[in-house]
């Protein structure tokens, strides 16, 4: 599009000898200063002046391609020079002055600032380079005499990098272009320009516009059909590239941001022809294919080359017709499957070409009015065409939509119908269950009552076997204490008898007057009458403890020495099962932490669990003996108990008691059952009412909130682990 800008008198350049140049007559379109111009570089105030010497400057065509003036990129700045005159008839008229350059001016006419465009400097960072296009300057002619134009004019090289490089007989980066103007024609001439170029942009971009927002509303409303989407977009992109033509034309830009805007130009429109392309690959049921993947690619190089593409335009145009004959290649294929809309794509495709033609033909179309009109033709039809035919299917869709409407609505009254049948015989079946689930309730609550005084038969058996187990229990508490209080019977029995005859041979004595061997033999009964006391007490101890066992438990907790419970229940156990069997032998391994001290618990129902433990390990290793026969003389009985402190969950402190026995183990299908009620695997004199370790699992875990579990190996050994909280660990006294 650059290239239009400058087709008007631009091609009338030459590079002509200096010397005064005449202007013998001012047509309306005005009349180019292309000869006679001298350059030089450099910078001094003096050059500006009518009278200074400048025929040794150097022949210079200032309108030229910057890429064929290489004197102007060495100097960076200089000065431009014109002399000429006017016709008689043109002199003392109103003239105006069109400005078209690239970089920095000042323009002085017989010495006279008349106009700056930008800012004049050798310092890139001072200079202000300006794109101007036509742009009007009023001056002021006096005279038939000779006219001098000197222009100071500046483009460093930083800028250089934004231009593009010359094509092949057009310039695309001129200097300098000056053209003098009947004022009043300049006046027709801007509203000339603005009724060619600024209304049809104007009408185009809207147009652009009102289809991006008519497609997208549609994509927003039925999003299945995403070529609307893509078409919205296209032409999104579209408007933003006739948008930046105004700005290119007529507005006083920087170079760099003039060169930056026709990139992004550029890249808009080639995203628009890419999106056309996908859209019309959706509007016919169609896969990009590798001919869209190669149009991408082209998009891609021609955007990312701009800047060193001297074919730029000729290139666009090669990529607008590869979009055409991409979209009318799957116009055809859809064609050939049946879709009739694929028609009126080709027509715009055909209509597209030919107004093409009429503007590329040279001498077809040659007034600008009317190639201005065929442009906008041209970048109406195809958006069009592809809205016609998006707006086609659309409506296929809707009418397709509706055929389906009728159809649900109708299914919908049949389905209605059905569920009402189905209401009714589900309202019918309710009846029925709500009859049956009456009469299944009765039943249940009748056998909720029978279950229940079952329930109250089973408790009471349960107390009873309980209560069996309590008094089994204090039968073999009874017997231990009456086993082990016979020991200190004994020896008050025996001490009494001796301190008799001691006392018969004190009397002898006392009567002999040996008052020396009186106080021996006292001394004798004193110590008899200890020992006598001693096993009295101890004897009074046992009884103690067995009542308090007899007893039933209050519940309540109370400080206790759990070594010394532990030890205690451990003596009975034994001397109970020693009074049963004298040759009974075991090893009893006690590892008592010292440091223990009282812990808050119930000492009966303890004691009680810590029985049923032991009483279980002295079967074990009884029963492994009998089963190793003669052979069990290299079978070692152990019953070992160890308590401590360990951690608990979220850190807190238990106490752990172990009771440990080498004896059978617990056998895999018996270990699930061994907390049940009323279950036992012993037999013969241990036999007993299956409760022991139910009772103990109870009171470890419900009645202490402690845990209790077993490991165990058959045949090796079982280890009963039983884990309290600690309520309070007073310091022992």
């Amino acid at each position: 599009m650059r290239h239009v800008f400058f087709m008007t008198g631009l091609l009338l350049l030459a590079l002509s000898a200096p010397g005064q140049a005449t202007v013998d007559r001012l047509p309306p379109e005005g009349v180019w200063l292309t000869t006679g111009w001298t350059f030089r570089a450099g910078d001094n105030p003096a050059w500006a002046k009518p009278d200074h010497d400048d025929s040794r400057w150097t022949p210079v065509a200032p309108a030229a391609d910057l890429a064929a003036l290489p004197l102007l990129r060495t100097a960076e700045m200089g000065w431009f020079r014109l002399r000429f005159r006017l016709a008689p008839d043109l002199a003392n008229g109103p003239v105006t002055l069109l400005l078209s350059q690239i970089g920095a001016s000042e323009v002085y006419l017989n010495g006279r600032l008349i106009h700056k465009e930008g800012v004049v400097s050798r310092r890139p960072a001072n200079e202000q380079t300006r794109f101007v296009l036509h742009k009007p300057v009023a001056v002021s002619v006096a005279g038939p005499d000779e006219q001098v134009l000197a222009v100071r004019y500046s483009l460093t090289n930083a800028t250089f990098r934004f231009l593009f490089p010359i094509p092949i007989g057009e310039p695309v980066n001129p200097a300098l272009g000056l053209q003098l103007q009947p004022a009043a024609d300049s006046v027709r001439l801007y509203a000339y320009q603005e009724a060619t170029h600024a209304v049809p942009v104007a009408f185009i971009m809207g147009y652009f516009l009102v289809l991006a927002v008519l497609h997208l509303f549609i994509y927003a409303s039925f999003r299945k059909v995403k070529a609307n989407l893509y078409f919205g977009l296209a032409m999104v992109q579209l408007a933003v590239w006739r948008l930046t033509l105004p700005l290119l034309l007529w507005a006083a830009l920087p170079v760099s941001l003039h060169y930056s805007l026709l990139w992004v130009g550029y890249a808009f429109g080639a995203a628009a022809g890419t999106f056309i392309a996908l859209a019309s690959y959706l509007v016919f049921r169609r896969q990009p294919d590798w001919l869209f993947r190669t149009l991408v690619l082209f998009w891609l190089i021609v955007v990312a080359t701009l800047p060193w593409n001297p074919y730029t335009l000729y290139v666009s145009i090669a990529g607008t017709f590869i979009v055409m004959i991409t979209a009318a290649r799957v116009a055809l294929l859809s064609i050939g499957k049946g879709n009739k809309l694929g028609w009126v794509y080709l027509a715009g495709a055909a209509l597209w070409t030919l107004l093409n033609g009429l503007v590329l033909w040279p001498g077809l179309v040659d007034e600008p009015p009317a190639i201005a009109l065929i442009q906008s033709a041209m970048d109406m039809v195809i958006p069009l065409v592809i809205s016609i035919v998006l707006g086609a299917d659309y409506v296929r869709a809707n009418r397709t939509l509706e055929a389906k409407l009728v159809e649900v609505e109708r299914l919908s009254r049949q389905m209605l119908a059905q569920e009402q049948e189905k209401q009714q015989l589900l309202a019918n079946q309710n009846k029925m269950l709500e009859q049956q689930v009456a009469d299944r309730t009765a039943q249940l609550v009748a056998q909720k009552e029978e279950l229940q005084q079952a329930l109250q038969t089973l408790k009471a058996t349960q107390d009873q076997l309980i209560q069996r187990e309590k008094m089994a229990s204090l039968g073999e508490l009874t017997a231990g204490i009456a086993h082990e209080i016979q020991n200190p019977l004994n020896f008050v029995t025996n001490f009494s008898d001796i301190s008799a005859e001691l006392v018969d041979e004190l009397q002898q004595e006392l009567a002999a007057g040996d008052i020396k061997e009186v106080s021996a033999l006292a001394e004798d009964i004193r110590n008899n009458l200890q020992k006598i006391c001693q096993h009295g007490q101890r004897a009074g101890t046992i009884v103690k403890n067995m009542l308090q066992h007899a007893r039933s438990s209050s519940g309540q907790v109370e400080p206790t020495d759990l070594n010394a419970l532990a030890n205690e229940y451990l003596q009975i156990a034994y001397q109970n099962l020693k009074a049963k069997d004298e040759n009974f032998s075991v090893d009893l391994r006690l590892q008592l932490d010292p440091s223990l001290g009282k812990i808050e618990l119930m000492p009966q129902e303890l004691g009680q669990v810590l029985l049923n433990l032991y009483n279980n390990a002295f079967y074990a290793i009884t029963e492994k003996s009998r089963q190793l026969g003669t052979a069990s003389g290299d079978f070692q009985p152990q019953v070992g108990v160890t308590t401590q402190v360990v951690s608990g969950p979220s850190g807190s402190q238990r106490v752990e008691v172990r009771v440990r026995d080498n004896g059978t183990g617990i056998p895999a299908d018996v270990l699930p059952k061994i907390y049940q009620p009323l279950f036992t695997t012993k037999s013969g004199v241990y036999g007993n009412t299956g409760v022991g370790l139910s009772l103990s699992y109870d009171i470890v875990t419900k009645g202490h909130g402690g845990d209790f579990r077993v490991e165990t190996e058959p045949g090796q050994f079982a280890e009963f682990i039983i884990q309290l909280p600690i309520q309070s660990v007073p310091t022992p006294n």
